[in-house]
């Protein structure tokens, strides 16, 4: 069968055929030769087989000597009761598929709204380590120059060292110089 047809295809066409107004066909081009006559006949032996099948299932749900149909709620009988209850019936499953249906929504919007979260927190923590390695980078700078201020400080210490030092030597050449002065003051006022 080279093209499936709707099963509306099928009937439209075959009462144009009936009616021979293929004007009217929906199936005109592929049709109106002999090759290809064949689709519609091939297609309408399938529609055939297919409703043969429906009604040979259906039949099959109902036993005729007992009034019974078979149903996934068990026996029902053929009586106006047993019709409400089979009413009843897909009432309560279409309730039940629609609750379903809304809880899927529901955990459909909740999964997105914890998507979103997910992706606020993701761009939250990609934020505090930027954050972090800027601290450390702070911190490695910080180091390198509290090395150079203990650099400066130990030389400031080694120069006031030398500078006392010299002071002392200073003061001792002074004190020296001092009484060779009151020597030699002392020598000329004698």
């Amino acid at each position: 069968m080279e093209k499936k047809l709707t099963d509306e295809e099928i009937v439209k066409a075959l009462e144009c055929c009936v009616e021979l107004d293929c004007n009217k066909c929906p199936i005109k081009e592929e049709c109106c030769d002999d090759e290809n006559y064949d689709i519609l006949l091939l297609n309408a032996l399938d529609l055939i087989r297919r409703q043969k099948a429906e009604i040979e299932r259906l039949t099959s749900l109902y036993d005729g000597k007992s009034g019974f149909m078979t149903s996934s709620i068990g026996d029902l009988p053929l009586t106006v009761d047993g019709l409400r209850k089979a009413v009843d019936e897909i009432a309560r499953l279409y309730r039940v598929q629609a609750e379903l249906q809304e809880y899927n929504e529901k955990n459909f919007n909740d999964a997105k709204d914890l998507r979103r979260k997910n992706a606020d927190l993701q761009k939250e923590v990609e934020r505090l380590t930027e954050e972090i390695k800027s601290i450390k980078a702070m911190s490695a700078e910080q180091v390198v120059e509290s090395e150079k201020l203990k650099k400066s400080i130990a030389e400031a210490v080694n120069s006031f060292v030398r500078l006392e030092t010299l002071y002392k030597v200073k003061c001792k050449e002074l004190e020296i110089t001092n009484k060779k002065l009151e020597e030699l003051k002392g020598g000329k006022i004698d």
